[in-house]
């Protein structure tokens, strides 16, 4: 999002800089930990690499960027615990191990309960006549890309963590077979167009492709919702993937990734903030268009609470195949929001559940729906409301 995590500040362990006014930092915090060098960062929950005197991994709270909070400090004999990485699912990290008097491999743990980590499985690369020093591993999908110094890029099949296993490498320096700082030092394998770039030590920088990788992509475009046009330089963050991508000055973005439903959250300046999924299917391109409300007279911030119950027009509508319904609470209610036709036959539940007061909205993607006029429709225990909406090919 909006904050810069800062590692290896001497004795500052991690500092949280809001750039929201990227001219004009503003220091949030610092972390009151051990030294850190190096994390990743995960909806907010901090996985930070104490690499000296076996700290381990440090697992960090930091919804409140102000305080920063250690939720568990996960600790092993001999530790040197370079990077860590966790899966798409959140269930698991990939600790690397670059010095301390463990083996130098990638292990993988259970973090489901968090508070009790448990120890999974661990990988050793065995490169000529020694093992391989790892250094950094990056998570795409059930794919684990591993920089790992003298043997290249490594490819790992982490779908069964409990069995990860080497399905792919390219040796950036064949040359050197031993045990030692040498050869691939990082790997960037989230590119959109599915390539990975790897910088080598000694020997320059790879574009390679992995051929095994299954991936997709979502493109599509941000417009305002009152003038239709495109917003350039709006931020499409996807937690789950842990990768911001921004449009450009036609309002268009490209998210290649591995194959999924994502989260995707959209901001920009002098708009309301929106929420929405986007689906990848392997080798396919889906088209996911966004339409961002500006804040405004007409358009209450969602953090005002609104006077009475109510469900507005949505918009854009007509629609092709995108858009937003908004609807607002008075007071904590449970909701059921649902799209039928004119049958009167329901076609989708757009959301069911308790919902605090406040303003709401939801993007509805018709990618697959038959033009025609369509009914939605909010139902609370105290009241239902009923609009229509025009789809048109």
């Amino acid at each position: 999002g909006n904050y810069l995590y800062l590692n290896g500040g001497g004795s500052n362990s991690i500092r949280v800089l809001d750039i929201s006014d990227p001219v004009n930092p503003k220091q949030m915090s610092r972390y009151a930990g051990p030294y850190i060098h190096d994390s990743h960062i995960r909806r907010d929950t901090i996985f930070a690499s104490g690499i000296f005197s076996g700290v381990g991994l440090d697992i960090i709270d930091a919804r409140d960027k102000s305080n920063l909070k250690r939720i568990k400090l996960l600790q092993y004999p001999g530790s040197g615990t370079h990077n860590a990485w966790t899966s798409a699912d959140r269930r698991y990290v990939l600790t690397t191990d670059e010095i301390g008097t463990t083996a130098k491999t990638l292990k993988i743990w259970d973090i489901r309960d968090v508070l009790n980590p448990v120890y999974v499985a661990e990988l050793a690369h065995v490169n000529g006549p020694d093992t391989a020093t790892v250094h950094n591993v990056f998570v795409k999908g059930n794919l684990a890309y591993v920089a790992w110094y003298s043997a290249g890029l490594v490819v790992v099949d982490i779908s069964n963590p409990a069995v990860p296993t080497i399905v792919g490498r390219y040796d950036t320096y064949p040359l050197h077979d031993r045990q030692g700082y040498v050869g691939a030092w990082g790997a960037d394998p989230y590119l959109p167009s599915g390539k990975v770039i790897v910088s080598d030590m000694q020997t320059g920088l790879y574009v390679l492709r992995y051929n095994g990788d299954r991936r997709g992509k979502a493109v599509g475009t941000v417009t305002n919702a009152i003038t239709g046009a495109p917003v350039q330089d709006a931020l499409l963050h996807f937690p789950d993937a842990a990768i911001t991508r921004w449009t450009n000055s036609n309002g268009n973005y490209l998210f290649g990734y591995a194959p999924g439903t994502y989260e995707v959250v959209i901001e920009k300046k002098g708009y309301n903030t929106l929420t929405g999924t986007v689906t990848i299917t392997n080798g396919n391109t889906a088209t996911f268009n966004f339409v961002l409300i500006p804040l405004g007279p007409t358009s209450a911030p969602d953090d005002i609470i609104p006077t009475q119950f109510s469900l507005h027009q949505n918009f854009p509508n007509p629609f092709n195949p995108t858009t937003t319904i908004v609807f607002d609470l008075s007071r904590n209610l449970h909701v059921r929001l649902s799209v039928s036709n004119m049958l009167g036959q329901e076609i989708a539940v757009l959301r069911e559940g308790k919902f605090v007061a406040g303003r709401h909205r939801v993007m509805l993607h018709a990618t697959d729906w038959p033009s025609g006029v369509y009914l939605y429709r909010l139902v609370t225990p105290e009241s239902v409301m009923t609009r229509r909406m025009v789809l048109t090919r």
